[in-house]
């Protein structure tokens, strides 16, 4: 058998902390980064072209190309996009 322990906590308690540890996150991914002035997401589409040679002496490339070269370097995987 498996016994599960139930925790009592205050729920006020409880949304504070959680809105709180949310609300760092969304700053982190929502204000440029003062090194460079880019966003995470502007970061990997730029290193996802570097990668895949996508250059400006190179032949162009369809969005969904990039797009699809930069879903790799997605945190949460390409269906999440």
């Amino acid at each position: 058998m498996i016994y599960l322990a139930v925790k009592i906590m205050d729920i006020n308690e409880n949304v504070k902390e959680s809105v709180l540890v949310y609300s760092i996150n969304i700053n982190a991914r929502s204000f440029p980064d003062v090194r460079d002035g880019l966003k995470p997401v502007a970061k990997r589409i730029i290193y996802a072209m570097y990668a895949s040679h996508v250059t400006s002496d190179k032949p162009r490339k369809k969005g969904n190309t990039v797009c699809g070269f930069t879903m790799q370097y997605h945190a949460h995987g390409r269906w999440t996009m």
